[in-house]
């Protein structure tokens, strides 16, 4: 359904194909022709937004509100820059009035920066304040629907903003990672870093602990489940002990040295750094002894019998019972001795001949 005509200061259509693919694609989405005026514009958002549930359909209505974000922004422009020409064509001397000046945008655009960066300071507030419980007991804040009412803020609708809030997530993740699993979580599943290389975080350094630490989940929920078992384990005894006994150590040497060699980036999502430390030194100490490795117990296959190994026995059974029973003579024995006397032995029939 198209809302919008190319009439009164719609550009040509040899303007429109030099657009940016950005705005060609914001009116696309409000099903208008290129070049709409800002009230096709308007008139194309409000039906639109009547057949989205916001409740529901987050990202959808983040897409509809971005598309009719740009899509208002250049009309508005397009129509200054058309007005301005108009001014300039008539002269100072046609005798018309100059058109009256547009109102200073500065105080439009610092008043949305305000809206912008106060939003972003309440919902990084609610995403961030420190749970009350252990790491992996913050569930007890709903973060996935937390981050999800954020990113519907209609102060935080354009994409600029939610991209400023994935940045600030990212930044609390990667230099304040303790008792953030929630969050982590929440933000991996919203903004897919598990599946990207995070190449919309300017910070460099961040871009690359969120990947390596998507990276280290995905590698521990890859384990069998006992060895997780364990390591979990391993993390609530070194939670409860901050300093640890020569029998803690003991027991979970294995299971902290996998978890220390292959997933620091994810274990720092569940242990505070001065415990991590406590109890690596304590590992690095010099009256430590390595405990020996378990032994692997392979797995025994049952064993089943077969219509081929029921023969195969059977004829055993035989041999044996031969042996037995007619120990002196062997097969080869007796077919040796057997044959002469074949040969011996007339024919019938040549006797009665």
């Amino acid at each position: 359904m198209n809302f919008g005509s190319n009439v009164g200061t719609a550009p040509g259509p040899a303007l429109m194909s030099a657009l940016p693919q950005q705005i060609q694609n914001a009116y696309t989405r409000l099903s208008l022709a290129p070049g709409a005026d800002a009230g096709a514009i308007e008139r194309a958002y409000t039906h639109a937004l009547k057949q989205i549930d916001q409740g529901s359909q987050g990202e959808a209505f983040g897409n509809l509100r971005a598309a009719y974000e740009t899509a208002a922004a250049w009309a508005h422009a397009h129509d200054q820059a058309a007005a301005g020409n108009a001014a300039h064509a008539t002269g100072p001397d046609s005798g018309a009035t100059p058109p009256p000046l547009p109102a200073s945008s500065s105080a439009a655009s610092n008043a949305s920066a305000m809206d912008v960066d106060t939003a972003l300071g309440e919902w990084l507030h609610r995403l961030t304040a420190p749970p009350l419980a252990a790491a992996r007991d913050d569930a007890q804040v709903d973060l996935p629907t937390v981050l999800a009412q954020a990113l519907r803020d209609e102060r935080l609708a354009a994409p600029h903003a939610q991209q400023a809030l994935e940045t600030r997530i990212a930044a609390v993740l990667a230099h304040d990672p303790w008792q953030r699993v929630g969050l982590f979580d929440a933000a991996v599943a919203c903004f897919h870093w598990d599946t990207d290389h995070c190449d919309q975080l300017a910070d460099r350094w961040t871009a690359s602990w969120i990947v390596q630490a998507c990276g280290e989940a995905l590698l521990w929920r890859g384990q069998a489940e006992q060895d997780r078992a364990r390591q979990l384990e391993a993390i609530d005894a070194a939670l409860a002990h901050p300093t640890p006994t020569a029998a803690l150590l003991t027991r979970h040497f294995f299971a902290m040295d996998t978890l220390m060699s292959h997933y620091g980036y994810w274990l720092s999502l569940r242990m505070p750094n001065h415990i991590l430390q406590a109890w690596s030194q304590a590992y690095h100490a010099p009256g430590f002894e390595r405990p020996s490795a378990p032994k692997v117990r392979l797995p025994r296959t049952p064993f089943k019998l077969n219509a081929r190994m029921l023969i195969i026995l059977a004829l055993l059974a035989l041999s044996v019972l031969r042996i037995i029973f007619y120990p002196s003579t062997s097969p080869s024995q007796d077919w040796s001795t057997r044959q002469p006397q074949q040969a011996n032995t007339p024919r019938p029939d040549a006797a009665s001949r």
